[in-house]
């Protein structure tokens, strides 16, 4: 919507049929309404569905003249009446038709209220952009010719001159006035600012339909009035979905799909990491004897081994070798805090852990554990067969649709829930975007996603299953991006895969580094991603650049649903997704499941085979959001809980949540979770999570928090108390980054908590306490510490990380303050979180003008991307 009406406008005119008129003035005469109401009811049913709404505001002029003793004045008498229809689409119309008669009668008492007076007690936000209070109109009368004689001139009525849109969207009905051709003349004007003539002319084409439906049956529920055709519904249902690019579905669980890969590419570098590379047979070889192993302490099919190791070869191995064993597996990230990996094991059960001693000392749980860094076990283990470990080795078969692994996402009621992954799921998704990414054996890939993120998933097969290598990204290496562009360039990764926020700072990086790259795809996913971000790069890597993909998906579909290439460099307007993978379904669909149309946003629901077995020990979670397939095929779908609407070009654009959860960072989290944590502290009552926009437009996880109450006393919320608290049981992206306190939490009128009116923090508020900075280095940091938290001031003994600083900011923090001079890594951040404990391991010297390009300064060096666009021109 642009910010000021420019009332430019265009019309569509229809006619609607005679019999559909006399069923409109039947159905209003038995139910005491009249022909408007009847069509007022019917247009505020329509744009209920279309807008996916309850509440439907519409205004209507009437006339201005309640005294007879005025009917004789000239001027201008007409009024405006504002309409609230309220609209249930379990309700059938005649019970609609009879809600807005009453509405409407009662407005109809109060129409010598002025419209302006209405305005200035209601108060609403007034902007240039639309009128206030509604900006729907429905004008209804009876034909007037167009014919007017006054005496010595000559009047000519200008029908074809180019109408007014004084409001969004006007609906004018006007009766026939010769009774012997009964029928009503409509037209649409819309404000071409926000409407295009085919959008306004379906508008048209459904009110029609709906008209036709709820006279004919005003016994239907609303809802269930049909607005698309046959043609339409074929298209959204079926036409931009592709088909299979198999025939049958997947037979062959991972186990098996990982021991061809083993036999086919036997000699070739499959697995890397900081110290070591494996081939094929080597994996191979470790990955069965630790299976063994692990069928010795109980894993089976539809088991789950847990594994808790940092990023490595070893955390590689024990992932398959879990799966080879015949069990499920369960990667813990050891970054998160004890409590919360222990409260995941203990829902998960596994009968067994793969770890270190160190990792291992963390866990709270009695259960058979295999140390992967221990003497004796290595030696046990070389005692085992390294040949490809068989079903009569296995406690049981091993089938399709065994558990392949478990991954816990964020959970509304404070409990993380795990989604149960099949081996089905997972060939799936590889037989259904092998022909479009081409992987191949040539490839090489990162893992640089925690084995905890699904993410990984794709980043793990995407390699193994196609002959690739995989490279093992650890923590701090993934954390630095200029560290991690320049493993790219070395291990020469073809395949990157990228939250958009973690490539933004990849981005930068390269701006700064001009590095020789051999990506010929970098997948985006994890999180909405905006176009126009990546203008920037598109414009630096022109005409070289690799293939870009923006993958939509979700763990309970098994890691991507929607494709869409990119390489436009003009921004687009959102985060359009493209289609699904071939062999998936997607549907938009309103709530009571119907399809919506094209342009009208509904919730995405996933059909097909990658659609998961549903959450581990959650039967009625499971049953909530896994429903029946409506297409009839037997199959179920999944609820994402995201919306999002079909464009007229058949592509699928992101619209954000349904519900209150949120993505930040490529992390999606649950704010029932965070809140659950919060009210848990002794001195917190209520709680509520919202993401926030800072000062620099970087979104921030921010919570709001009544104090406690002792009888008469209010307790006072500490805030670091209160954030460390949480520290120790939530994960760290789902730590807010400040603490807000409230006497109370808005509430909307029928009492739920209204986060719309959740204050904005003033992130400028904070005031240093403590130690001044006291040396150069010191004061630098300061500096860029206040910048980076977007507040005035830091003393040299405040924590970063206690000020709302999080790990995409510490990256940002560690560019800033290379910039002046001073060189700190992520991982000392992270080490080292005051300004005081930085300065003492930062390294300082005078920038150089220009970064030194590999080599010193002598022999080849890489072009910049300019001059190589020249040169192959």
């Amino acid at each position: 919507r642009p910010t000021h009406r420019t009332h430019h406008g265009q019309s569509v005119r229809f006619e609607i049929p005679a019999d559909v008129h006399r069923r409109l003035r039947a159905l209003a005469r038995s139910t005491g309404a009249t022909t408007f109401m009847t069509l007022h009811a019917a247009f505020a049913v329509l744009l209920a569905r279309l807008c996916d709404t309850d509440d439907v505001v519409i205004g209507t002029p009437v006339a201005g003249r309640p005294d007879p003793r005025l009917d004789q004045l000239v001027g201008m008498f007409v009024g405006t009446l504002v309409l609230r229809t309220p609209v249930d689409s379990a309700d059938s119309f005649r019970e609609v038709l009879t809600r807005t008669r009453d509405a409407d009668l009662g407005a109809f008492m109060h129409a010598d209220v002025p419209f302006e007076m209405l305005v200035d007690v209601l108060a609403p936000e007034r902007s240039t952009a639309h009128t206030p209070l509604f900006q729907v109109l429905i004008d209804y009368g009876t034909e007037v010719p167009l014919h007017l004689e006054l005496p010595d001139l000559t009047v000519t009525v200008a029908v074809d001159a180019p109408p007014l849109a004084k409001f969004d969207l006007q609906l004018t009905l006007r009766e026939h006035a010769d009774p012997a051709h009964p029928g009503l003349s409509a037209a649409l004007t819309y404000a071409t600012d926000i409407f295009d003539h085919t959008t306004v002319e379906s508008v048209a084409t459904r009110f029609l339909r709906l008209l036709d439906s709820v006279t004919a049956d005003p016994g239907r529920p609303v809802g269930d009035v049909d607005l698309l055709d046959d043609t339409e519904r074929a298209t959204l249902t079926s036409g931009w979905n592709p088909p299979s690019p198999v025939a049958e579905p997947a037979e062959a669980t991972l186990a098996d799909r990982f021991t061809r890969s083993v036999h086919r590419f036997a000699g070739e570098s499959a697995l890397t990491d900081a110290d070591e590379t494996l081939t094929y047979a080597a994996l191979g070889a470790r990955v069965y004897r630790l299976a063994r192993h692990l069928v010795e302490l109980g894993a089976a099919p539809d088991t789950v081994v847990a594994v808790a190791l940092p990023p490595s070869i070893d955390l590689v191995v024990a992932l398959l070798a879990a799966q080879q064993a015949g069990a499920g597996y369960l990667a813990l990230d050891v970054g998160h805090p004890a409590d919360r990996l222990d409260a995941t094991m203990s829902d998960a059960a596994p009968v067994c852990l793969v770890s270190s001693t160190d990792h291992a000392a963390r866990l709270r749980r009695d259960l058979p554990t295999v140390l992967v860094d221990d003497a004796d076990t290595r030696g046990r283990l070389m005692d085992l067969s390294p040949e490809p470990i068989t079903d009569p080795e296995r406690r049981a078969g091993l089938t399709p649709d065994a558990v392949a692994y478990v991954v816990y996402t964020s959970g509304s009621t404070g409990r993380p829930k795990g989604v149960v992954v099949t081996h089905r799921n997972v060939a799936t998704l590889f037989d259904n975007t092998r022909t479009a990414f081409e992987f191949a054996e040539t490839d090489v890939w990162t893992l640089f996603h925690s084995a905890a993120f699904d993410f990984s998933v794709w980043e793990l097969w995407g390699a193994l299953l196609h002959g690739g290598r995989l490279v093992v990204v650890d923590t701090v290496t993934a954390r630095s991006p200029d560290e991690f562009l320049g493993l790219l360039g070395r291990e020469r990764v073809t395949v990157l895969c990228q939250t958009p926020t973690a490539f933004a700072q990849l981005a930068a990086a390269e701006r700064n580094q001009p590095t020789d790259l051999a990506l010929r795809c970098l997948v985006f996913g994890g999180e909405a991603l905006e176009h126009g971000h990546l203008v920037d790069w598109l414009v630096r890597h022109q005409p070289t650049r690799p293939q870009l993909v923006n993958m939509y998906g979700i763990t309970e579909t098994t890691v991507h649903v929607t494709r869409h290439p990119l390489g436009d460099t003009r921004p687009a307007a959102r985060s359009v997704i493209g289609r699904a993978v071939p062999g998936l379904r997607v549907y938009v669909l309103d709530r009571r499941l119907h399809p919506v149309p094209t342009g009208v946003t509904g919730e995405m629901y996933v059909a097909g085979n990658q659609v998961t077995r549903g959450y581990l020990h959650r039967s009625g979670l499971t049953v909530t959001r896994y429903v029946a397939d409506p297409a009839g095929r037997g199959g179920r779908m999944y609820r994402t809980g995201d919306l999002a609407r079909w464009t007229a070009q058949g592509q699928l654009e992101f619209l954000g949540r349904s519900d209150a959860q949120v993505q930040l960072h490529g992390y999606r989290i649950e704010p029932g979770e965070v809140e659950a944590t919060l009210v848990r502290h002794p001195d917190v009552a209520q709680a509520a999570v919202s993401v926030r926009s800072d000062d620099r437009g970087a979104e921030r996880l921010i919570g709001y928090v009544v104090p406690a109450r002792d009888g008469a006393q209010t307790r006072t919320v500490d805030i670091d108390r209160v954030l460390g608290f949480a520290r120790t049981t939530l994960a760290p992206q789902m730590v807010p980054a400040t603490l807000v306190v409230l006497d109370r939490l808005p509430l909307t009128p029928n009492g739920k908590l209204d986060r719309r009116q959740l204050p904005a923090p003033d992130f400028a508020e904070h005031v240093a306490t403590g130690r001044a900075p006291a040396t150069v280095t010191e004061t630098a940091l300061a500096e860029v510490f206040a910048e980076v938290l977007g507040v005035p001031s830091v003393s040299a003994d405040e924590s970063f990380f206690a000020l709302g600083g999080d790990s995409i900011m510490a990256i940002q923090l560690v560019a800033r303050a290379h910039e002046d001079g001073v060189f700190v890594t992520p991982r000392d951040v992270f080490e080292h979180q005051t300004v005081a404990a930085l300065a003492e391991v930062a390294a300082t010297r005078n920038p150089d003008v220009l970064a030194e390009l590999p080599g010193g300064g002598v022999g080849t060096a890489p072009l910049v991307p300019i001059a190589r666009w020249l040169l192959e021109r």
